[in-house]
């Protein structure tokens, strides 16, 4: 229903500054498909953005609780509190931390319940840990140093990527606010001025 209305939307900006009649709506097949296209991708990046933030605040709280001397276990269990601090931003991460929790409680392994978690998330760094702790867990010995200095690094790694998006995020808004420009001068010419640029109107090319 969004994408429907904002694509009307853009369909009724067109008509009205390029052509300034019915057929312009013509083109409503084409906005709509395009501005379709863009709003999925712009949602499925904004999740995957909140579901990499979930994930560094968990990978931080695992670090600072093993560094602590907890227990792999216990530190997931105690995650699982300090994440519901997040509210609505961490809610897919809770959820999956606490069915973990609860596997590990009935004595399934917590490498194993966590494989499956990462899987759930369907998170490349989520995976990658994954396979660290199992990694660790098999060469026994200080394992919990092992998992709290890669969780830390781990976190380092998706903090600078976090970076690099933000910074990207911000050339490609720039982008947009060049592209609208143009637009947004024709239509304050139409609204103040009108005759200026009513020769360019009457014809199938549009203005």
């Amino acid at each position: 229903m969004v994408e429907v209305s904002i694509a009307v939307l853009l369909t009724l900006l067109v008509a009205w500054i390029f052509y300034n009649a019915w057929y312009g709506l013509l083109w409503f097949p084409v906005v709509y498909l395009l501005s379709s296209r863009i709003y999925r991708e712009e949602k499925q990046a904004k999740e995957g953005q909140r579901k990499n933030r979930a994930f560094k605040e968990l990978l931080e709280l695992l670090s600072g609780f093993l560094q602590a001397g907890m227990s792999l276990e216990n530190s997931f269990l105690q995650a699982e509190g300090q994440l519901a601090m997040l509210g609505e931003e961490g809610k897919d991460m809770i959820y999956a931390l606490h069915q973990m929790n609860q596997k590990v409680k009935v004595n399934i392994a917590v490498e194993q319940a966590y494989m499956e978690l990462a899987e759930q998330m369907d998170l490349e760094e989520a995976c990658a840990f994954g396979e660290i702790l199992l990694f660790a867990k098999r060469l026994g010995g200080n394992y919990g140093k092992n998992i709290q200095r890669t969780a830390t690094k781990l976190g380092e790694k998706m903090s600078l990527q976090e970076e690099i998006t933000t910074m990207m995020a911000q050339k490609k808004l720039e982008m947009k606010v060049m592209l609208v420009i143009p637009l947004a001068i024709i239509a304050y010419v139409r609204l103040t001025s009108a005759d200026l640029l009513a020769v360019l109107y009457g014809n199938l090319a549009g203005g």
